[in-house]
């Protein structure tokens, strides 16, 4: 979301993602229902706050996914592969 307007297309979403290092914007983007939007909040929050900042959150995504869901497998490959 950015000055109150919210683009529809995940590409421009990911990309705002990987440039802000807002934790509250990243946050709020983690539980997008793109799986692909979600997985580079994660990533970025990850890269922003830390791993140990960040690890109970992003456990809390996984365990909440369905089984083989797309969120599931995206966010744990996000926070493993965050630096």
């Amino acid at each position: 979301k950015l000055a109150g307007h919210t683009d529809a297309d995940p590409a421009v979403r990911i990309a705002i993602l990987t440039a802000t290092a807002a934790k509250a914007a990243l946050a709020a983007a983690a539980s997008d229902a793109d799986p692909a939007v979600a997985a580079a909040a994660i990533r970025r929050l990850v890269v922003v706050s830390g791993r140990a900042a960040t690890l109970a959150g992003s456990a809390t995504v996984v365990a909440d996914a369905a089984a083989g869901s797309a969120i599931r497998v995206q966010a744990a490959g996000a926070w493993l592969a965050a630096r």
